[in-house]
Parts: structure tokens; C-alpha cells; sequence
């Protein structure tokens, strides 16, 4: 049986899809095709559309050897936008790398919900703080779908600030956003009062975190994933953030969950917040935390 280690066989477009497709389906992988097609667009350097309207291209010795480390990492259960060093939000393109998590679907909801409230305002009451920014996809994409609000972004790690503001320049939007190196569990942003406070933060309890699926867990940032018992930051939120936002600001959280939606509701039943709800994903989970002070 022929493979991609053949050193022999001249390889082509398509039946290099096809038979890693199946190679990857064989080892139990969830998306095959999808991320064959991420390799190898990143090693041809095209999108995935022009893979299959080159689908006679031979690939030459090199990219058949970059393709073959990619898919050895891949094998490792490497995340394959870290694999290839990007990924899609919003439509936008993002780098990213182990040194941020890789942005989900549902975080795209927080992002929507926050677009849709700011539209609504005034053009001089859009101001947003994005709290544990990682690789700036909130940030990034408020600032680019809102073009007349200004952003900060913080985070403790000095290296997702890096790619943050990567991702930032990439998408043309530096003269929104202003970034700044803060751990907010122990500091409040200045800046104060914002508009909009927004966050994904670590929802996941450092006892669940090594129970996580071998590709979180060994390549994604804990720091940014795990957190207390999961709730930690939650808590900060209930107690402090009503101190960063206007009288008529919003605040919105991703959550972990449907299992975290009763206990953060819970946690925003004091003094200070109304009008606290939770949206659900497509997966019909509780994700989105909205509250105002």
C-alpha cells in the first residue's frame, strides 16, 4: 500500500487529500478532511477552495516534506491552527500560537451581542474593555465591525499581548486599540468608566483541567483555560466590575456552560447588577452572561 512517506511517488493534489483524509479518519481524528485541507493550504499557500480546482498540482519534494511535518504534529494531536499559525474569527484571519487560546465559535456570539449593543449607542458612548484579551479576537473584532468605538485590551501575559496586537495590525485596527499588560485579578484597568466590559475568561476548575482533551490540554495556555474552582474570575466580575462601567454599560461573559449558567447568575444576585441573563449557543448550552449595574 502506497504512503505519504512513499519517497518514490510524485503526490497530487487530491489523492493527497483523499488518503490522509482516510489515514486521519482510521486514527479516530473528529474532522479529517477539514484539516487536511488547513495543512495543506498552508503549505501551497492558497486557499482550501483552490486546492480542489488544482486538484492535478503535483506537489514538489519540499512542500510534500512540509506537509509530512505538519501532519506528524497533527498526529501528536496538535491543535491544527497552531499547526499552521492561524485561524478564522468573525471572518477575519488571526495568528495564533500556543502562547494564546485558540478562538471558538461561541465566542463569536459574545462578539455579536457586544456589536449589536454598541451600534445602538451614541458615537461617543462606544467605549470597550476587553478583559483577558489572548490573541485580541474580541478586541480585534469589535474594533473592526464598530469602526468609531475605542478599545483597551488587557491581559497578564506579555506574550498574547504580542500576538494581539499582530492580530490587530493584520486587521487594520491599531488606531482603536490600545493594549495594556495587567493581571485584573489583583489591579482594575484604568480608563474607567467603559461602555461595554467584555471577557471570555478561564471557566474551566484546575481539578477538571486534566480531564481535557489531549489537544487543550497539552498545547493550549491553562492560564488562560483553568482558574480556582472555575469560577474565580466570575467572582471578581460580581464584586468589582460595576466600578468599571457607566451607569448604562453591559457586561458580557462567556461561560462554560449550562452546568455554570445558575451558579454565575447567582454570583451577579447582589447589590449592583440587574437584568442578569444567560443566551444560549448552537449547541444549546448556556454561554453568554449579560448584565448591567
Amino acid at each position: 500500500m502506497t504512503t505519504v512517506s512513499d519517497a518514490t511517488k510524485t503526490w497530487r493534489v487530491l489523492e493527497l487529500i483523499n488518503w490522509t483524509t482516510g489515514y486521519l479518519e482510521e486514527k479516530g481524528f473528529d474532522s479529517p478532511r477539514s484539516d487536511v485541507e488547513w495543512m495543506l493550504g498552508a503549505v501551497l499557500e492558497c486557499s482550501r477552495v483552490r486546492l480542489y480546482t488544482d486538484f492535478e498540482k503535483p506537489l514538489t519534494p519540499d512542500e510534500l516534506q512540509r506537509f509530512k511535518t505538519f501532519l506528524k504534529q497533527r498526529l501528536d494531536h496538535q491543535p491544527v491552527q497552531y499547526i499552521v499559525g492561524e485561524t478564522e474569527f468573525m471572518g477575519m484571519p488571526f495568528t495564533v500560537n500556543p502562547s494564546v487560546l485558540i478562538p471558538r465559535p461561541e465566542t463569536e456570539l459574545l462578539v455579536e451581542q457586544a456589536v449589536e449593543w454598541l451600534r445602538e449607542r451614541p458615537e461617543d458612548r462606544r467605549k470597550v474593555l476587553d478583559v483577558g484579551t489572548g490573541s485580541g479576537c474580541i478586541a480585534v473584532s469589535i474594533a473592526a465591525l464598530v469602526p468609531d468605538c475605542q478599545v483597551v485590551a488587557v491581559d497578564i501575559s506579555s506574550r498574547a499581548l504580542q500576538v494581539a496586537r499582530e492580530n490587530a495590525e493584520r486587521n487594520g485596527v491599531t488606531d482603536r486599540l490600545r493594549f495594556r499588560e495587567l493581571d485584573v485579578l489583583r489591579e482594575s484597568p484604568d480608563g474607567a468608566p467603559y461602555d461595554l466590559v467584555a471577557s471570555n475568561p478561564p471557566y474551566v476548575g484546575q481539578d477538571e483541567f486534566p480531564d481535557l482533551d489531549p489537544e487543550i490540554r497539552k498545547y493550549e495556555p491553562e492560564e488562560a483555560l483553568a482558574a480556582g474552582d472555575g469560577l474565580l474570575f466570575y467572582r471578581r466580575f460580581a464584586t468589582t466590575a460595576t466600578g468599571w462601567l457607566q451607569p448604562d454599560g453591559l457586561l458580557l461573559l462567556e461561560i462554560g456552560g449550562s452546568h455554570q449558567a445558575e451558579p454565575v447568575i447567582s454570583l451577579f444576585s447582589g447589590p449592583g447588577w440587574k437584568s442578569v441573563t444567560v443566551s444560549r449557543d448552537y449547541n444549546d448550552q448556556g454561554r453568554i452572561l449579560k448584565a448591567g449595574p
